[in-house]
């Protein structure tokens, strides 16, 4: 009941219970509870930071899956891009980009995780003057582990449909994007 109240960052609690809470801390992880959660029958679902005011993520049964520790962040800025893990909050991916004078339109809230922002649409500062109108469109790929337990990358030319699906599919997005 602890980590369940820890889930949610704002003071009113969703009255949803998962059977099982799993902190992944690498794509391993996140692909060994996929796995599980298909052998037992569990429908599963993601959460980053909690900061879904109606803790969409947060399920009635099943198996929440907190990727909040896949924090990976790495910034190439020759070809000004940055892998990113879910678990980034907004404010950590400002402040390294700003190390090499770049920026992306992350979320009002600094202590919004990367992830999760993201996944819902990344409707934030600066989106509309730097990406088209979303966040997500400054996204070049994702890598994903599917229902089966696969990783995969996807993107523009890799996968495309996921790629699609990831770009807005929040936590009925069916996969979990792991960077």
């Amino acid at each position: 009941e602890t980590w369940r109240k820890a889930m949610i960052w704002q003071l009113a609690k969703a009255d949803r219970r998962p059977d099982m809470i799993v902190q992944a801390l690498n794509d391993s992880d996140v692909q060994q509870a996929v796995l599980y959660a298909a052998e037992k029958g569990m429908k599963a679902t993601t959460r980053c930071g909690g900061h879904s005011m109606a803790a969409r993520f947060m399920r009635g049964s099943g198996m929440l899956i907190d990727v909040g520790h896949l924090d990976e962040l790495e910034v190439d800025p020759e070809t000004k891009t940055a892998k990113v893990g879910p678990g980034v909050f907004s404010r950590g991916l400002a402040e390294k980009l700003l190390e090499y004078d770049l920026a992306f339109p992350a979320a009002h809230c600094g202590t919004v995780p990367i992830g999760g922002y993201l996944l819902g649409g990344g409707v934030g500062l600066n989106a509309n003057a730097w990406t088209d109108g979303l966040s997500i469109f400054g996204v070049k790929g994702v890598d994903i582990v599917t229902a089966d337990g696969k990783m995969l990358h996807a993107s523009e030319t890799e996968n495309p449909d996921l790629f699609w699906a990831a770009r807005g599919g929040g936590p009925g997005l069916f996969g979990v994007v792991t960077r």
